[in-house]
């Protein structure tokens, strides 16, 4: 996994997370990385150093000037731009890869295996947690 420092044509800068340098490069040029706070197609890479996190090491903070990003608030947002399909997800996702039902963004349930059988056929998906669970 990468972790990528981004920033937006609007200055919003956050990080992106991603499974190599290819798979940053395929989301920017297909148009799936947006800006999480306006919504931007337009986002480039923040020069960055590596770091390793041991157990004993804190996590380094990026610069003062960044904007932090409530987790509440990027959850939110994600709900709010997809379409809640409940135990259905992993049948709709395999649909919406196969062609056989329109694109869109969805959210919904799935067991761990059914997560991994969906990525073992190339379906990528991003577990986030329930909103609704969170104090």
């Amino acid at each position: 996994m990468i972790v990528y420092r981004l920033v937006c044509d609007h200055e919003h800068r956050f990080e992106g997370w991603f499974q190599s340098s290819e798979d940053y490069e395929r989301q920017c040029e297909t148009g799936v990385l947006l800006c999480p706070m306006c919504e931007s197609k337009r986002v480039s890479r923040l020069p960055s150093a590596p770091h390793v996190q041991t157990a004993r090491a804190p996590v380094p903070r990026d610069d003062a000037h960044e904007e932090p990003i409530e987790l509440r608030k990027l959850l939110r947002m994600l709900q709010s731009i997809t379409e809640d399909v409940g135990d259905r997800f992993p049948d709709e996702a395999r649909r919406i890869h196969y062609r056989e039902a329109p694109s869109r963004n969805i959210r919904g349930r799935a067991s761990l295996e059914a997560v991994g059988e969906l990525e073992e056929e190339g379906i990528e998906v991003l577990p986030i947690p329930d909103l609704s669970k969170l104090h």
